[in-house]
């Protein structure tokens, strides 16, 4: 794979979307930046990635999109700056997700995801809405969290989220409001101090 004035060369990016099984620590290979800053879209579809993707502290300058992915091992974005795009509709994760501290600068998009062990978003910063309609989760952690948009969980015609766990919504702040009708809670529930 190519790497050009320091950048992650666009030819090995897409590569990244034409392998179906692929090891995180390829994935981290590519992104890892003098400058801590990654420049060109990363767009997989459809790949399994295999082993833990430890990506933090990195500011992605266009879209990250992970469609329909099966991640195998912990995923961590945690102090991540997601300026464009932030995209991981209908992917499955195994093992933990951190996103603790995170910031988007755009939507966040969870549609149909499934967080089948803990989901850690401690401080994540949204500034426009968070999509999560259908949406699985096991034990989640929004504390803290503040979404500058919507926080939308179920709209009119798609299907409700699921929380499989314990739910911590404490602190949160939603400026847009939260749509969460018709929600699935098998756990504790918790918004302690959150302004929606």
């Amino acid at each position: 794979l190519r790497k050009l004035n320091g950048d992650v060369d666009q030819c090995a990016l897409d590569i990244l979307s034409v392998y179906r099984d692929r090891p995180a620590a390829g994935i981290v290979e590519l992104v890892k930046q003098p400058k801590g800053a990654v420049s060109r879209p990363i767009n997989m579809r459809n790949a399994t990635i295999t082993g833990d993707l430890k990506l933090r502290y990195i500011d992605f300058q266009a879209d990250v999109s992970f469609t329909g992915c099966h991640f195998k091992g912990e995923v961590d974005f945690s102090f991540c700056v997601l300026i464009k795009a932030a995209v991981l509709d209908g992917s499955h994760f195994e093992k933990k997700v951190s996103l603790n501290g995170a910031s988007t600068r755009a939507d966040f998009e969870w549609t149909g995801t499934e967080f089948q062990a803990d989901l850690e978003c401690r401080g994540l910063t949204v500034a426009r809405s968070l999509y999560a309609q259908g949406a699985k989760f096991n034990k989640c952690n929004l504390q803290g969290a503040a979404v500058g948009g919507h926080a939308v969980f179920k709209e009119e015609n798609t299907p409700a989220a699921h929380f499989g766990g314990e739910a911590q919504l404490d602190l949160v702040q939603i400026d847009g409001g939260l749509l969460l009708s018709e929600p699935k809670f098998d756990g504790a529930v918790s918004f302690a101090d959150a302004i929606i």
